[in-house]
């Protein structure tokens, strides 16, 4: 009987040593698959950061590109204004010296002294010539001839 009860106290404590194994094993693995989640969501969080400034460079980018855009659209209406002042300084100041003349004589000479960046009207430069002398004569004056 004793050798049956020490078979048996045997047994419990290879039963009882077995299931601290498993138990051993089971927490290492609830570790090991902690730590893999752990790592995954790093690795998730990292990349998804990445993505993010990506896509703030992306935007960066795009908007200092259009940025630039207006910005040449704003200096060439600058540029178009600034003609258009000069055009109308040119037109005042004929208007001024004689009455008389047409708007296709005015806008021919504007875009002649302008190098046809303001040709609204004239058909070339040879129609523009035209009326330079009429326009010398209005600024000249009237010419007295004396005998």
């Amino acid at each position: 009987m004793k050798q049956y009860e020490d078979k048996q106290a045997a047994l419990q404590a290879e039963r009882e040593a077995e299931e601290r194994r498993r138990l051993e094993l089971e927490q290492q693995a609830q570790r090991e698959f902690e730590i893999r989640q752990q790592q995954q969501a790093e690795a998730q969080r990292l990349a998804q950061e990445q993505l993010m400034q990506q896509q703030m460079m992306y935007n960066n980018q795009a908007v200092q590109q259009q940025q630039g855009e207006l910005e040449r659209e704003l200096l060439a209406m600058r540029g178009q204004y600034e003609r258009d002042q000069i055009f109308l300084e040119q037109y005042d100041r004929v208007r001024d010296l004689n009455p008389f003349f047409t708007w296709s004589d005015i806008s021919a000479l504007a875009c002649q002294s302008s190098g046809g960046r303001t040709c609204g009207r004239a058909r070339s430069y040879q129609h523009a010539a035209g009326y330079q002398g009429r326009v010398n004569q209005a600024i000249a004056g009237p010419s007295y001839a004396v005998a």
